[in-house]
C-alpha cells in the first residue's frame, strides 16, 4: 500500500507543481491526469468534487486533492494527496522568495511574471468552460449560472453566500422535479 500512497503523492505533486494560479487553473490538469490519463474519475465526478471542494473551508487545491485521494486510498491517501499538492509549490515559493529580492526589478523577470498571469487567466477561462459544459444541463442551471455570474461581477454578495444559495436552489429544484416525477408515475 505504501507504493500506492507514493504514487498518489507523486501524481498530485505533478499537478501541484504545474498549477500556477491556484485552484481554478488546475482543473485542466486534474482533468488530463485523473480523467483522461488515469481514468480515476469521470468528467462529472471531477466537477462534483470540484464543487464540493469549493464549499469547504480552506484552499481549493488542497481540498480537492484530499477529497479525491482520500476517496481512492483512505485517510492516509488524503494526506499524501495534500502533501503532493502543496510540497512542490511550497519549495518553489521558498526558493523564489529567497531569489526574488535580488531579481524583482529586472525587466525580463517582470515580463515573465506578466506572461504567467495571462496564461493563468486563460486556464481559468478554460476551466470555466469545462465546468459549464458538464454543469449547465437545462434552463434551471442556465438561470443559476447567469444569476451567480451577475452577482459575482457586481461584487454585491460574498461568493460563499452565492455558492450556498446556488446549492440550495439546486436542491429545491431537484426536490420539486422528484415530487413531480413521483406524481406523474401515480
Amino acid at each position: 500500500m505504501i507504493k500506492e500512497y507514493l504514487k498518489c503523492l507523486l501524481i498530485f505533486a505533478k499537478i501541484g507543481i504545474s498549477a500556477f494560479g491556484g485552484g481554478y487553473s488546475m482543473l485542466p490538469l486534474l482533468q488530463g491526469e485523473l480523467v483522461t490519463k488515469r481514468h480515476w474519475l469521470s468528467e462529472e465526478e471531477l466537477t462534483d468534487y470540484f464543487a464540493l471542494a469549493q464549499c469547504q473551508p480552506g484552499p481549493l487545491a488542497i481540498n480537492i486533492s484530499v477529497l479525491i485521494s482520500a476517496q481512492r486510498y483512505g485517510a492516509w491517501g488524503g494526506l499524501c494527496g495534500a502533501l503532493g499538492m502543496t510540497l512542490p509549490s511550497f519549495l518553489v515559493i521558498l526558493i523564489l522568495a529567497m531569489l526574488m529580492e535580488n531579481f524583482a526589478s529586472i525587466p525580463i523577470v517582470v515580463h515573465a511574471l506578466n506572461g504567467i498571469k495571462v496564461v493563468v487567466a486563460a486556464l481559468v477561462m478554460y476551466s470555466t468552460y469545462s465546468m459549464a459544459k458538464t454543469g449547465i444541463k437545462n434552463i434551471a442551471t442556465v438561470i443559476i449560472f447567469l444569476a451567480a455570474l451577475v452577482l459575482l461581477a457586481l461584487d454585491l454578495i460574498n461568493p460563499i453566500i452565492i455558492v450556498l444559495a446556488a446549492a440550495a436552489t439546486g436542491l429545491v429544484i431537484g426536490l420539486i422535479k422528484k415530487k413531480l416525477k413521483k406524481e406523474d408515475s401515480q
